[in-house]
């Protein structure tokens, strides 16, 4: 279970990551099960609407149990489908690369790995 001490744990390596990869400014948004904030970082230089458009990712991978790549591709074959399953998730979604289900068990090379592969880099 997610708790505030996990989400930053995986919010700190997240902008690590971006950091090491030279990712522009981001924001990263911690969800629980039920797609409720736990922690969210914006980056100095990020835009604003940024956390808004983590979350949808965010809620996007967890609601459909896909990486929001993933989701993007399911979009494009069947557009129908993602459109209305989408308008039933109460906070809304964003079907593009960025949002992760991330296994609290991740560590290490294993983590960076999961990340890269969520964020559509190999």
């Amino acid at each position: 279970m997610w708790n505030l001490k996990s989400a930053g744990t995986a919010i700190a390596a997240a902008r690590e990551f971006g950091a090491q990869n030279g990712l522009k400014p981001f924001a990263v948004v911690a969800l629980d099960a039920g797609s409720y904030v736990i922690a969210t970082a914006r980056e100095d230089g990020a835009s604003n609407g940024r956390a808004d458009i983590a979350s949808r990712k965010a809620t996007g991978a967890l609601e459909f149990g896909m990486g929001s790549g993933s989701l993007m591709t399911r979009a494009e074959q069947q557009s129908y489908f993602v459109v209305t399953a989408a308008a039933a998730v109460w906070t809304g979604v964003v079907p593009v690369p960025g949002g992760a289900r991330w296994r609290r068990r991740a560590k290490g090379a294993r983590r960076a790995r999961h990340l890269r592969r969520y964020l559509g880099q190999r």
